[in-house]
C-alpha cells in the first residue's frame, strides 16, 4: 500500500482526500454523470482521469474539453456536430465509449448549456456513450444560487458530485506532497538528506501559506526548491500561478498502474459504487 500511495496523483492523508478517494471509487463502475468541483489547481482534473482510468471506460479515449478556450460555434461542432439528438455526430455522438470531461462549465455559452441539458435528459446510457464528467471552479450550491449556469443543467449534471477543498483547507496534506515531490525530483542517494534540510528548513513557512494556487502551486514551488543550489527563497516570490495548470505527465503515465491496483480492491468490494 505504501508504493501505492506514492503512486497517486491524489496524494494526502487528510479526510477530505481520503473521502475522495472513496468518491471515485464509488462512482468510476457507473455511468451517471459526475460533478467536481473546487479552486484551480486543487486536483479536478486528475480526479476525472482516475475516474476514466479506474472505471469501465478505461480502455476507452478520455478526452478534456476545457470550456473557456473554445468558441460558441466550435464547441456546437465539437460536442454536437449536427441538430438531431438521435443521430449526433461530435463527440458526444461517438460510440466509442470513453470519457469526455467538460472542464470550467461556468464559461459554457447558454446555447451549449441548453444543448447539453436536452441531451442528459433524454440521454439513454450505455457503454457505446461517452462518460461525462463535469468540472467548476465554484461550489454547486454557488452555480445555483447565483445562477451562473443554469439550474436544470446543474442538477442533470451532478447526480454525483464532490468538492475538493483548497490546500489551506487541509495543511495536513503538505508534508505528504512536498515529501512525494521532492523524492521525485531529487536523486536517490540525495532524498533522506535533503527531506530532512526541507522539513526544519522549508516547511514550516510552506504549511502557515495561505496558497492561493494550491497543489499545482506547492508542487512548483518544491520543483524550484529542487533546482536552486542555493535554497534559499521566500515562499510567495517562488512561483507565478496561472489560472489552469495542466495535469503532470508523470501523474498521467501512473495511471495505468492504479488500474490495475483499484481494480484488485473492486474485485473484493463488489458493492462498491453502492457506497456513495
Amino acid at each position: 500500500m505504501e508504493a501505492l500511495r506514492k503512486a497517486s496523483p491524489l496524494l494526502g492523508d487528510s479526510p477530505a482526500i481520503k473521502e475522495l478517494r472513496d468518491f471515485i471509487v464509488g462512482v468510476s463502475l457507473l455511468t451517471e454523470p459526475v460533478l467536481l468541483t473546487g479552486p484551480s489547481g486543487t486536483g479536478k482534473s486528475l480526479s476525472a482521469r482516475k475516474i476514466h482510468a479506474v472505471g469501465r471506460t478505461a480502455r476507452a479515449p478520455f478526452i478534456r474539453v476545457g470550456c473557456e478556450q473554445f468558441t460558441e460555434s466550435e464547441l456546437d461542432k465539437l460536442l454536437f456536430d449536427g441538430d438531431d439528438l438521435q443521430d449526433l455526430g461530435g463527440l458526444l455522438g461517438s460510440r466509442s465509449g470513453g470519457t469526455c470531461y467538460l472542464s470550467g462549465i461556468e464559461k459554457l455559452p447558454p446555447s451549449i448549456v441548453e444543448r447539453l441539458t436536452q441531451y442528459l435528459a433524454a440521454s439513454r446510457k450505455c457503454e457505446e456513450q461517452p462518460r461525462l464528467i463535469f468540472s467548476s471552479r465554484f461550489p454547486r450550491e454557488e452555480l445555483l444560487e447565483d445562477n451562473l449556469v443554469d439550474a436544470t443543467f446543474v442538477e442533470l449534471a451532478s447526480p454525483f458530485h464532490i468538492w475538493i477543498p483548497p490546500l489551506r483547507d487541509r495543511i495536513e496534506d503538505i508534508p505528504v506532497l512536498c515529501s512525494y515531490q521532492l523524492w521525485m525530483n531529487t536523486p536517490v542517494a540525495d532524498y533522506e538528506g535533503r527531506w530532512s534540510c526541507f522539513q526544519e528548513d522549508v516547511l514550516p513557512s510552506l504549511i502557515s501559506y495561505p496558497w492561493p494556487g494550491n497543489v499545482n502551486e506547492l508542487n512548483g514551488v518544491v520543483r524550484n526548491y529542487c533546482d536552486d543550489e542555493a535554497v534559499s527563497f521566500s515562499v510567495p516570490e517562488l512561483v507565478d500561478i496561472p489560472d489552469e495548470v495542466p495535469a503532470s505527465e508523470f501523474f498521467a503515465q501512473q495511471l495505468e498502474i492504479f488500474y490495475a491496483e483499484l481494480l484488485g480492491v473492486l474485485e473484493t468490494d463488489g458493492h462498491a459504487g453502492e457506497q456513495l
